[in-house]
């Protein structure tokens, strides 16, 4: 028999590889996916979706053959709440090594269960008698219904309990006793999901994370379209090079029966997804992909209490009726991320340099992560910019760790917004530590006020690398018209304390006494916070274009002053890993279907440029 891939694999980061066995048949035709999709250099993990008519017997049968072909998996009993302990030891000793361990099916796509009502009706009775009366009821209640959902999973199942999750919740599940989370991929934009996975990774110390590649169900609802396939080809790619340690495909070479459609697993289409997959597994087979994760320079700080889900459904979690519960600027906010990765077009004025327009298509290093407020002091600090998106009820732990942040070197952009410490959507504004924040922020809240205006930056930021547009002169007071135009901002009315007002709310052609202050920056320890003292959430019609601005103003400067620059439009991705001795690896990938593109790499000692293919993934060491 061939090698198993896992044998093939280098050793510095083995990639897991494989498919969802059982989603179709019954117990009797299980072995026969096994010996289909498992006897294969290809395959080296699958997970079993126990068919309901799944006896103990077949069990012991798959596991001896799983174990033949050397794959490793883990068992999915959804539709089997029979199974015992005794059972399970029973079926690890007959496979040994290659059994690790199962999905705690209770837990498996609670974000969509619990706060989706497409994916909840069944839960609709016990939802409407539970009375939330603000975000930290809910979490608390999403946290310990888990916690309590898991206890009989781990109690049954030895080895690693892992689960799939589709949704911003998935952070949720790390404070229970989880091991893995396999992220259900293409339900949303693909820049977030792997974001907000792999910085929850990050954030609680996980070591790996995981991705179901749900692409018949969310790659396209029309099955018979070219353009689909060539998505899962990108698919396979973009996940691999953004740091993914195992991978399943959902359904599609078993059989593609979805929105109407039903292709036999002998049909042309359902081999075409097994060739797609075999060809990634044998591009990568010689590849040497750096351990543990891409190196990412900027992360989104996802906030204590976020209730958004972002899966089919405009409420949040435990959400049944309009009002408060909705989503709102705080949840929309995240959307924002949306088109962050596109370039700058060529007729923006408020870009600088010779390269800053293909610079601004992506953070330094490429990529960014979705971090957790939680996440250890340690964690955060391996990025050199964190920016507030999203809701946040702000603590004095959260306080106090952001400062430890910034002390030790990074760069914070915050609002005004996420200093609330109401844990009610509805509730009063209560800014943390009563508003007096100046030696951290350089300022003190003191109040609010209603402006209607425009945007002015009147000094240059502290952050090395930016570049705003502001005038010469004085302080920046030269006649220049003012940006952002946005009515009635809601601001808080500062105390100036030493911060350094970058840009001022403000209508005229020149700097008013009225202005207010709307971007201060302010230097503490080591690195610098950014505030901007916006009420209202980054989402909000009155404050998004001018703090979508602010991000990709960090985002370019985080790649401008960064050790390795890609220069390319924004059809390429590309990931950069450490690999040691002042190297780094470069994952290129061009997502253009048709044409082919060019990218420039240039660190301080090298340059190198590359043409890739319509959707050819190409890596190096630079």
């Amino acid at each position: 028999m061939a090698q198993s891939m896992i044998e093939r694999m280098n050793s510095k980061d083995k990639l897991f590889a494989g498919v969802r066995i059982g989603g179709r048949v019954t117990a009797e035709g299980v072995l026969d996916e096994i010996r289909t999709f498992c006897d294969s250099p290809y395959v080296n993990v699958c997970y079993v979706l126990l068919p309901k008519d799944t006896t103990f017997e077949y069990m012991i049968e798959w596991a001896k053959e799983l174990k033949k072909t050397k794959t490793y998996f883990y068992l999915h009993p959804f539709f089997c709440p029979f199974i015992t302990r005794e059972m399970v030891e029973k079926v690890k000793e007959a496979a040994g090594e290659y059994y690790l361990g199962a999905v705690a099916c209770e837990l498996n796509e609670r974000g969509t269960r619990t706060a989706s009502v497409t994916y909840a009706t069944h839960l609709d009775e016990y939802l409407e008698q539970e009375v939330v009366d603000d975000l930290e009821t809910a979490v608390d209640n999403y946290v310990n219904m888990s916690l309590d959902l898991h206890k009989d999973a781990l109690e049954t199942f030895p080895g690693e309990s892992i689960m799939v999750e589709a949704t911003m919740l998935l952070k949720y599940m790390y404070r229970t006793k989880i091991d893995f989370i396999i992220s259900e991929l293409e339900n949303e934009n693909l820049d977030c999901q792997v974001a907000y996975t792999r910085g929850a990774t990050r954030g609680y110390g996980k070591q790996k994370w995981g991705n179901l590649l749900a692409h018949e169900y969310y790659g396209g609802v029309r099955d018979d379209n070219p353009a689909k396939f060539k998505r899962l080809k990108l698919l396979y790619d973009y996940v691999y090079m953004s740091g993914s340690k195992c991978m399943f495909i959902e359904n599609g070479e078993f059989s593609i029966k979805s929105y109407g459609y039903y292709f036999p697993m002998e049909h042309e289409l359902c081999k075409l997804n097994k060739k797609i997959r075999e060809d990634f597994i044998k591009s990568i087979l010689n590849d040497e992909r750096p351990a543990p994760m891409p190196m990412c320079r900027v992360g989104f700080i996802h906030g204590n209490l976020d209730p958004y889900v972002g899966f089919a459904s405009s409420g949040l979690m435990y959400h049944r009726k309009p009002g408060n519960w909705a989503m709102q600027d705080a949840e929309r906010s995240w959307k924002m991320i949306d088109g962050l990765k596109q370039s700058i077009p060529w007729h923006d004025p408020n870009q600088f340099g010779d390269e800053d327009a293909q610079l601004s298509n992506a953070p330094g290093y490429g990529d960014f992560d979705i971090v957790p407020i939680e996440s250890s002091l340690e964690a955060l600090c391996s990025y050199d910019y964190l920016i507030f998106l999203g809701w946040n009820s702000m603590t004095e732990e959260y306080y106090e760790k952001l400062k430890a942040y910034v002390a030790q070197g990074g760069n914070l952009v915050i609002s005004a917004a996420h200093l609330n410490t109401n844990t009610k959507r509805d509730g009063a504004y209560q800014p943390i530590g009563g508003g007096q924040l100046a030696d951290f922020l350089g300022c003190n809240i003191t109040g609010s006020i209603l402006r209607d205006s425009s945007v002015k930056f009147v000094e240059d930021s502290m952050i090395d690398g930016i570049l705003y547009p502001m005038g010469k002169g004085d302080a920046g007071v030269a006649e220049v018209d003012p940006m952002f135009p946005a009515g009635n901002i809601d601001l808080a009315k500062v105390e100036l304390k030493g911060g350094k007002v970058v840009a001022l709310s403000n209508n005229a052609r020149h700097v008013l006494p009225t202005d207010e202050p709307i971007l201060i920056e302010n230097r503490y320890g080591k690195g610098v916070v950014s505030f901007i003292p916006t009420l209202k959430y980054p989402a909000a019609s009155e404050v998004r274009e001018f703090y979508t601005f602010i991000i990709r103003s960090v985002m370019t400067a985080s790649h401008k002053t960064c050790d390795v620059k890609v220069i390319a439009n924004d059809r390429v991705k590309f990931n950069v890993y450490d690999a040691g001795e002042g190297k780094r690896k470069v994952y290129l990938l061009n997502t253009d279907f048709n044409l082919p593109n060019t990218v420039i790499v240039k660190t301080a000692n090298a340059q190198k440029q590359v043409t890739l293919e319509p959707m050819e993934r190409k890596e190096f060491v630079i």
